[in-house]
C-alpha cells in the first residue's frame, strides 16, 4: 500500500487545486467525467515525508474553462485509478475585452516556454531558458489599469503598509543595497512609490528622492508627504529624470508590462557607479513550489510576472548592468538583485562587452 495512488481536491478562489501522491516514475492523468477529457497532472516533486523516493506528489489546477460541464474527476496512474470525486462549481469566465500575447520572453528573448497553469481564466507560461513565469495572453493595459484606483489603494493596499519594525528593517535593507550608489549621485528614483514608506525613509537618510506610480490615489498620498512623485502608465518609468545614484523597484516589477524596457531606462538614467535594486515576487519559492497556481502570489491579471534568479540576471545584463548580488527572503517567495552601472560604461571600447 506504500505506493498507493491518492487524490484530493480543494476549491481555492476561482480554481480547483488537484493534489495527490502516486508511484514514482509513473505518469498521472486526470479524467473528467464530461467528454472523458484527460489532463496530465504535472508539478511533480519528491514527497517530503517519504525519503525513500517511492512516491511523488502531483498537482494540477483547473478553472471553469477546463472543467466545462464536468461534475467529477479521478486520477489514473498505470493500472491504478482513484474513485470519482465531485467537483465544486466554479465561477463562469468573466468578460475580457482585448488581450495580447507575448511572442518572446522579456528577460532573455527566448521563444521556448511551457504552460504553468491557469487562473482567473488566464494562462501563465514559464520560459524554458531563464525560468521567468509570465501571463500570456494577458489583458491589455487599459483593462489592468482600472484595478489601480482609490478604493484599491485605501482598502487593500494601504492597510498592508503600516510601518512595523519588520517593515522598517526590510526597507532599510533595500536602502543599504542602494547606498554604494550615493557616491555617484545623491538622487534616488523609486518605481511604484505606493504608500511612500520607502521614499520617505530614503529622504530621511539624505537622498534626493523622486518616483512614479500608476495609481492617482498613491500619487496624492505621496505628495501629502512632500515627495516629488508623478503619474506614469504601467511601464512606470517612461520619464526617468536622471542621473541617479540609485533606482529602486520594491515589489513593483511584477506589475510592469515591459520589465526589460524599465531596466533599459534605469540603466540609461543611472550615473556611472549607480545601482539598480530590484525586489520582487519569486517563481522559485516555497509558496509556488508547494501550492502551484493556488499560491496567493499567483494573480495573472495583476502579477504579470514571477521572477526567477536567472530571469533577473538576464534582465540586468541585457541592459548592460553588472550584477553585484542576489538574495531571497526566508521562504524564497521574494527575491532581490543589485546591479551597478560600470564607471567606464561610456567608454566605446568596452560598451559592447557583455556584463559577466
Amino acid at each position: 500500500m506504500g505506493d498507493e495512488l491518492r487524490l484530493s481536491i480543494t476549491a481555492v478562489a476561482d480554481i480547483v487545486l488537484v493534489q495527490g501522491t502516486a508511484p514514482a516514475a509513473v505518469p498521472v492523468t486526470l479524467e473528467l467525467d464530461a467528454g472523458a477529457a484527460v489532463i496530465e497532472a504535472g508539478h511533480r516533486f519528491p514527497h517530503l515525508g517519504n525519503p525513500s523516493g517511492k512516491l511523488v506528489c502531483f498537482e494540477q489546477t483547473l478553472d471553469s474553462l477546463i472543467v466545462g460541464e464536468a461534475r467529477s474527476i479521478r486520477a489514473t496512474a498505470g493500472s491504478q485509478s482513484t474513485d470519482w470525486i465531485a467537483l465544486p462549481e466554479l465561477p463562469a469566465p468573466g468578460s475580457m475585452v482585448g488581450v495580447e500575447t507575448l511572442e518572446t520572453c522579456p528577460a532573455c528573448a527566448s521563444r521556448r516556454r511551457v504552460t504553468t497553469g491557469r487562473r482567473q481564466h488566464l494562462r501563465m507560461e514559464t520560459c524554458v531558458s531563464c525560468g521567468l513565469v509570465m501571463t500570456s495572453p494577458r489583458p491589455k493595459e487599459d483593462h489592468t489599469l482600472v484595478r489601480y484606483n482609490e478604493r484599491y489603494f485605501e482598502e487593500e493596499y494601504l492597510p498592508s503598509q503600516t510601518l512595523t519594525a519588520s517593515l522598517e528593517q526590510h526597507i532599510d535593507s533595500i536602502l543599504e543595497h542602494a547606498e554604494p550608489g550615493r557616491g555617484a549621485s545623491p538622487r534616488l528614483f523609486e518605481l511604484g512609490v505606493g504608500g511612500g514608506n520607502l521614499a520617505a525613509r530614503a529622504a530621511g537618510r539624505g537622498w534626493v528622492v523622486s518616483g512614479t506610480d500608476v495609481n492617482p490615489a498613491s500619487i496624492a498620498h505621496a505628495k501629502g508627504q512632500d515627495l516629488d512623485v508623478w503619474f506614469e502608465n504601467s511601464d512606470h518609468a517612461t520619464t526617468l529624470r536622471g542621473p541617479y545614484g540609485a533606482v529602486i523597484s520594491e515589489m513593483s516589477l511584477e506589475h510592469v508590462r515591459r520589465p526589460e524596457h524599465f531596466c533599459d531606462l534605469a540603466a540609461n538614467a543611472l550615473a556611472p557607479g549607480g545601482r539598480l535594486v530590484i525586489y520582487t515576487v519569486s517563481a522559485e519559492g516555497a509558496s509556488v513550489e508547494h501550492s502551484g497556481m493556488a499560491s496567493p502570489l499567483i494573480g495573472p491579471a495583476e502579477h504579470l510576472f514571477l521572477f526567477s534568479a536567472g530571469s533577473l540576471v538576464s534582465l540586468c545584463q541585457r541592459a548592460g548592468l553588472r550584477v553585484e548580488t542576489l538574495w531571497r527572503n526566508h521562504t524564497g517567495d521574494e527575491i532581490g538583485i543589485v546591479a551597478s552601472k560600470r564607471r567606464d560604461a561610456d567608454n566605446p571600447a568596452i560598451a559592447a562587452v557583455p556584463s559577466i
